[in-house]
């Protein structure tokens, strides 16, 4: 059961890690079509109330990283937003159960969010969530799974994904960006620091 660090409210001009997985060992992406559809559900119902900055999509869960826009009224946009993750989940399950031929719900209730209040931790959450892949034993190396936004920030293609900040964050090198992954995953210090699980 998540505990309250795991549901803070969503509130206007902040940074979230939003992450949820598969309700009973279940999946939630059964083919890359399910992957790239849940793409274009999250830009359909998020994009108007939060920029995504990066994201992991795994096969039983995913990770996001989360800036909400300004808003005049915090307590009707923590509805709204919430409202818009949960059609989210329910468009995605329907899409699921239909193509799988499965019943129920495939998503965990409630989905988890973290407010991120500092910019060391912010640099380090968007390691720990490229990371993601290869600490669950889904893949040998992290940089080679192909549904995370590690090779999406600098490579100049059309994406969902808001580029601005993280750029700034790394200084506008990508040089910076990827010695910054290769230093915490090659001295394993990803062992080391105390994160968040899912």
């Amino acid at each position: 059961m998540a505990g309250r660090k795991h549901l803070q409210p969503i509130v206007p001009d902040g940074f979230y890690h939003v992450y949820n997985r598969a309700v009973n060992e279940n999946i939630l992406f059964y083919s890359e079509y399910d992957y790239h559809i849940f793409i274009m559900k999250f830009k359909k119902y998020i994009l108007t109330y939060a920029d995504i900055l990066a994201y992991c999509l795994l096969p039983n869960h995913f990770h996001l990283l989360i800036k909400t826009i300004d808003y005049h009224n915090e307590d009707l946009f923590c509805k709204f937003i919430s409202g818009q993750f949960r059609k989210l989940f329910i468009s995605h399950t329907m899409g699921i159960n239909h193509r799988e031929s499965r019943e129920g719900n495939l998503f965990c209730r409630p989905f988890k969010r973290i407010k991120i209040e500092n910019e060391k931790y912010l640099r380090y959450l968007l390691f720990y969530i490229h990371f993601n892949p290869q600490k669950h034993k889904y893949t040998s190396d992290f940089r080679n799974h192909k549904f995370s936004s590690y090779h999406v920030f600098f490579n100049g293609k059309k994406t969902v994904l808001d580029r601005t900040f993280i750029e700034y964050l790394f200084n506008d090198e990508k040089s910076e960006f990827l010695d910054y992954h290769n230093y915490y995953h090659d001295e394993l210090k990803y062992e080391k620091i105390i994160i968040e699980e899912n």
